[in-house]
């Protein structure tokens, strides 16, 4: 008889289906977001994230995305992360994964990050780049 137990990973809907475990993180005026971009590592997968652009005079879009080369892509070329405008916030994204990656568009910015995360190792969970034979991603 085993008493090795599946662990909860990626396709485990149960994980999902419940509320999120809170994690929050936010950067101060003293470590503002710049040009080069920021990951932020989640502690376990993620159910739902949604990031704040706290930038109060409207300069200063923000990049979200999920790989390094996904937010310092160029927009011409089809770059791979999606824009929250100075001042505003993302929707509740449904989405799950273990790294972020945030960047601002020409200046500096803050920000805020909430995330509902589930019991899902890190481990459990694919990495996410182009060139691991996940497409589309970047």
């Amino acid at each position: 008889m085993s008493l090795h137990y599946p662990k909860p990973h990626h396709n485990h809907a149960a994980e999902y289906q419940c509320s999120g475990i809170p994690y929050v993180t936010s950067s101060n005026g003293a470590d503002s977001l710049g040009v080069a971009p920021l990951k932020v590592n989640f502690p376990y997968v993620t159910r739902w994230v949604q990031v704040f652009n706290l930038d109060a005079a409207g300069q200063q879009d923000l990049r979200v995305g999920f790989t390094e080369n996904g937010v310092n892509g160029n927009p011409a070329d089809n770059a791979h992360y999606l824009i929250v405008p100075a001042g505003s916030s993302s929707p509740r994204l449904e989405i799950k994964c273990k790294e972020i990656y945030l960047r601002s568009d020409s200046g500096t910015t803050s920000f805020s990050l909430a995330a509902g995360l589930t019991n899902v190792s890190k481990s459990q969970f694919p990495t996410l780049t182009g060139s691991d034979g996940v497409g589309g991603v970047g």
